[in-house]
């Protein structure tokens, strides 16, 4: 067991997964699903939820990023839960998307099934055709835009690259 749940813990990521967490293990051996970590990065995280089989926490510090990791186009990106992945190359997001296709298919089926390469679109950014637009109120006024991630917190956009 790690030391204490409120201390920021260090962990290196494995792998992505499902729901676009980077998983890896805390000191103990405990599985942990990070938010906002990717594979090779060595991260400091604080924990936001346990239970008994596994932990999730968030990123508060990258420590050593991965290679592929860039500066996020959006002005809103970690902020509004539109885009999960603009802070990673193109060519990484659909790899990443790939092998999250290849190991739901393993675990689910218990088949090893070869994916092919995901079709990447002609536009890396630009190229959504559905947006989930949600209201709030802030400061008394009606507020339109997207939902923060994991939460019911609307933020307000003027734009979505």
């Amino acid at each position: 067991m790690y030391e204490d749940r409120r201390e920021p813990q260090i962990v290196f990521i494995e792998r992505f997964v499902h729901g676009g967490y980077g998983i890896g293990k805390l000191p103990g051996g405990k599985l942990v699903l990070v938010e906002g970590g990717y594979p090779s990065e060595l991260v400091k995280i604080t924990i936001t939820q346990e239970r008994n089989d596994v932990a999730f926490g968030k990123v508060v510090e990258i420590l050593e990023p991965a290679k592929f990791r860039t500066v996020p186009r959006c002005k809103y990106f970690g902020t509004c839960g539109g885009c999960h992945l603009m802070d990673i190359d193109y060519n990484t997001q659909l790899e990443l998307k790939r092998e999250i296709i290849q190991d739901q298919l393993r675990r689910i089926t218990k088949v090893e099934t070869e994916v092919k390469d995901t079709i990447p679109s002609d536009l890396e950014y630009g190229y959504r055709s559905k947006m989930e637009f949600a209201f709030g109120f802030k400061n008394g006024k009606v507020l339109l835009g997207l939902k923060r991630r994991n939460s019911n917190e609307v933020v307000g956009i003027n734009e979505c690259p």
